[in-house]
């Protein structure tokens, strides 16, 4: 049974950052509150009882106020220097948005990830996916990656590619998953049996990732920044 419907939804870093500005506002309110009654208290109660009451009020309503902006100042520091993978600026020394993430540097830091495995320039399809110290979320990236240097190396690496057969197709079809993908793993699959049964495809496989490049990196983006948290 289904009940994807029923799982809370972690809020997004800009809705984070909203609900911080809301609660630092909450708290600015009650200090300037605070320092009204204060001072009204000190200017135009004459009876001490009630003078010394608006006091400790006042005072009560002015920590309180304080507390809640410095538990929100301390949290917007340590959401800050949590780095993440894709939205880390090491100028900035800080997460830039979701919002300003953009293909090309998901694109760079994902084939920066995926270099580290590669051994003499070949793919690497079997340490990439099959290593357990890599975290499962960055590997529909990879694949997604790989078919677009696919499309802009050309066709050794299309050859290579469609070469490692039923093993690369398992992996693919495990890790696009996505109904948007479905379509994409039956066309791989139809070109590694044309490969297989000595039809060489690999020109018409190059042309036809050339073709799908803008839609394979339009859904890393939306897989990355769906996902952002877990990088």
């Amino acid at each position: 049974m289904n009940t994807n419907g029923n799982k809370p939804r972690n809020p997004s870093p800009e809705e984070l950052s909203d609900l911080n500005d809301r609660i630092a506002r909450f708290g600015a309110i009650l200090v300037a509150i605070a320092v009204v009654l204060f001072c009204f208290a000190f200017a135009k109660v004459e009876a001490s009882t009630l003078r010394i009451v608006l006091f400790l009020f006042s005072g009560l309503l002015a920590a309180f106020g304080i507390f809640i902006l410095v538990v929100v100042a301390v949290g917007s520091k340590m959401e800050k220097s949590k780095t993440n993978y894709f939205l880390y600026d090491k100028k900035t020394k800080q997460n830039i948005l979701p919002s300003e993430l953009t293909i090309g540097c998901v694109r760079e830091r994902i084939a920066r990830y995926m270099a580290a495995f590669k051994h003499r320039g070949r793919l690497y399809i079997g340490e990439l996916f099959e290593l357990p110290m890599i975290p499962e979320t960055f590997k529909p990236l990879f694949c997604y990656e790989l078919l677009c240097q696919i499309a802009e190396d050309g066709n050794e690496k299309a050859e290579i590619f469609l070469s490692y057969g039923n093993e690369c197709l398992a992996i693919f079809s495990k890790y696009l998953t996505h109904p948007e993908d479905y379509e994409l793993v039956c066309e791989i699959r139809n070109y590694m049996l044309k490969f297989a049964g000595e039809n060489k495809t690999k020109f018409e496989f190059v042309q036809y990732l050339t073709e799908q490049k803008q839609i394979l990196e339009e859904r890393m983006l939306s897989y990355t920044i769906r996902n952002i948290d877990k990088f």
